[in-house]
């Protein structure tokens, strides 16, 4: 959540909506002919009442119709204007005129005054957050201003003060008052810092190939459909990134633990934090051998000229990450996610290189305990299967032609597009190379918690063969299996309501939108995603030469990949919290708060409880209520 909208009046995010004066529009001249409804012999107090009703019917009607969704010029809950022009009084003194309610795609460019076909010096409101301090802040921000981080900082600190006369305050403020009188440790899914790591350059590598004809034949990406694409956030608004701020301005040196390791080297919303991670560079990365070829062959951009410029803009303003094996493997949550318009594929990598279950077991066990060089001994990798460790190609080739073009930018979805085996961030000191998580068994074992780091290891291989064993069967939040229907079973993901992932997994039958009754059920019980044992059954017959690989087998590789970071980042939770224990003085008591999803807080409380920790509680919900306040009632023990 944003911090923003953590401060609201009440603790309640969703912001409150309602009808609110636009004094720099008064007077200006709209078409009436474009007016969604007009209604005359209103008060200004009725004529808001009017269209209110009328807004939240239509908005209902389009939630209930994704086509409708799909269609409509209504982008968002402030798309929405009333125009009032008074024309008498009504009995009781009070202006009386006529109302007309906009769609803000119906408004047209405001004429002069007096001309014939518009409404001239009427008063103008529009539908839109209550809250100032938030709507005029993001009005700024959707405007693309960049906002100094001080500035929102000094908005919040005012708004938790408010916060405060009504009785509660923000995580943040507990934590930092708790801290005052005992020695709390923070671990925070936040990325991993820069001084935490180094980099290591393997001279023997040598540069990653271009990639193999299967990625380059890959299909252009699509338009996006997700509304962030019209919504310029940097990531700094959020509670986490405050937090995180917060907490390094004001804990003590060595009380913070950010544990999440799976975006290591790429920051591109944390300026600092990417200069950093570039200082780290003994000599400036060479450039991308791929890259080189389509420029030398002249390959133009495969998109239009108009997207060509658009293309350039967004190159330019990305600067190149610092590679890590962790950003190699976590760009697959992002594919899955939050850009499927995007695409990448794992597939050649997990069929040819990983070639089996028992390797992948290995190659992850070694990833998260043993060094760099002692897991990539698991892969196979040599001329043949080198160019198949990318997972984007930079360039683009038609199914059937051989002009090759440059394909265009990702927008940062995918960091690291080759294994990086020629060089990547390292766990700092680690000699041999060791990835960041494997650096925090190395240091809790020569802390004498090697009791700790082996269960942690066991753990670790027991979560993933139970999770990889029954995909579906152990998706309780319904992400993999709402992607495998995406892409698998498109037919069906189009024609259902898929607001509810987590519901949509554990169905039986759900509905068609398009076909009422029983003849337009489909039945989900069926429709299985592959264990991991029958998903390398599948990659083994995937054949590189045939071309690219069909959408079932991209996003089987894309599952397996983010599984593997998911339980990662649970596995760092769980090392970060054993580190902290293994390096306290014996019989100290040492209040420990993890602050991250429920995935990872749940699995960090399961495992230390299996180590006789007892003193441990969870305080949050998994779900809350659109408009239900957010603060909660702390137990006893945290007072």
């Amino acid at each position: 959540e944003d911090a923003l909208d953590l401060t609201g009046r009440k603790g309640i995010i969703e912001p409150q909506l309602g009808w609110i004066d636009r004094k720099d529009l008064d007077g200006a001249s709209f078409v009436t002919e474009n007016a969604t409804a007009t209604q005359g012999g209103l008060t200004l107090a009725a004529a808001k009442e009017w269209a209110e009703r009328l807004v939240e019917k239509a908005e209902a009607t389009e939630s209930e119709s994704e086509e409708e969704e799909s269609e409509s010029s209504v982008d968002d809950s402030s798309s929405w204007w009333l125009v009032f022009r008074a024309e008498g009084q009504n009995r009781a003194g009070k202006a009386k005129g006529t109302a007309w309610l906009f769609q803000r795609g119906e408004i047209v460019e405001a004429k002069c005054a007096g001309a014939d076909s518009g409404i001239t010096g009427a008063e103008v409101l529009e539908w839109a957050d209550l809250d100032a301090e938030a709507r005029n802040y993001n009005r700024r921000r959707l405007q693309g201003e960049d906002i100094p981080i001080e500035e929102y900082d000094e908005l919040i600190a005012r708004r938790k003060e408010a916060r405060r006369q009504e009785g509660f305050e923000l995580f943040d403020d507990w934590l930092l008052r708790q801290s005052a009188s005992h020695k709390v440790q923070l671990v925070l899914e936040a990325n991993v810092p820069p001084t935490e790591v180094e980099f290591h350059v393997q001279p023997d590598a040598g540069m990653a190939p271009p990639a193999h004809d299967c990625l380059q034949r890959l299909e252009l990406d699509s338009d996006s459909d997700s509304e962030d694409d019209d919504n310029p956030d940097d990531g700094t608004g959020s509670f986490l990134d405050y937090l995180k701020r917060r907490a390094q301005a004001l804990l003590p040196a060595g009380a913070l633990h950010c544990m999440d390791p799976r975006e290591l080297g790429d920051t591109p919303m944390d300026a600092p934090a990417s200069e950093d991670f570039r200082k780290l560079l003994t000599e400036p990365l060479p450039p991308d051998i791929e890259a080189e070829e389509l420029r030398l062959s002249g390959a133009v951009l495969a998109v239009t000229k108009k997207d060509e410029i658009m293309d350039e803009k967004d190159s330019k303003e990305r600067p190149t990450p610092v590679p890590s094996w962790e950003a190699y493997f976590g760009a697959a949550a992002e594919l899955l996610y939050y850009s499927e318009n995007i695409k990448a594929d794992y597939a050649p990598f997990l069929a040819k290189c990983v070639r089996n279950v028992d390797m992948l077991r290995r190659f992850f066990d070694a990833f998260c305990f043993e060094t760099v060089p002692e897991a990539v001994k698991y892969l196979r990798i040599d001329d043949n299967t080198r160019p198949l460790t990318r997972i984007r190609s930079l360039a683009f080739r038609a199914p059937g032609e051989t002009m090759l073009f440059e394909r265009p930018h990702d927008q940062g979805t995918v960091p690291v597009k080759a294994a990086p085996l020629d060089g990547y961030l390292k766990a700092r000191g680690s000699n041999p190379p060791r990835t960041w998580v494997s650096g925090l068994a190395a240091s809790l074992r020569a802390a004498g918690g090697e009791s700790l780091a082996d269960a942690a290891r066991e753990w670790f291989k027991n979560s993933m063969t139970e999770f990889l064993s029954d995909i579906k069967g152990n998706d309780t939040e319904g992400d993999y299996f709402e992607a495998w229907l995406r892409e698998v079973h498109p037919d069906i993901f189009e024609d259902i309501d898929t607001s509810d992932p987590q519901k949509l997994v554990s169905a039986e039958w759900v509905q068609s939108e398009s076909t009422p009754g029983k003849k337009g059920r489909y039945y989900l019980r069926d429709i299985k995603i592959p264990s991991v044992d029958d998903a390398f059954k599948e990659l083994s017959a995937f054949d590189p030469e045939a071309g690219a690989s069909s959408r079932r087998l991209r996003v089987l590789a894309k599952i397996i990949i983010d599984l593997f970071n998911t339980r990662l980042a649970d596995l760092a939770t769980i090392l970060s919290v054993a580190t902290i224990i293994g390096s306290s003085e014996p019989n100290a008591q040492v209040p420990i708060v993890i602050y991250a999803g429920a995935d990872h807080t749940r699995s960090a409380e399961d495992f230390f409880r299996q180590q006789g920790f007892q003193e441990l509680g969870t305080v949050g919900k998994e779900q809350w209520e659109e408009e239900q306040p957010r603060p909660l009632e702390l137990p006893d023990y945290l007072h």
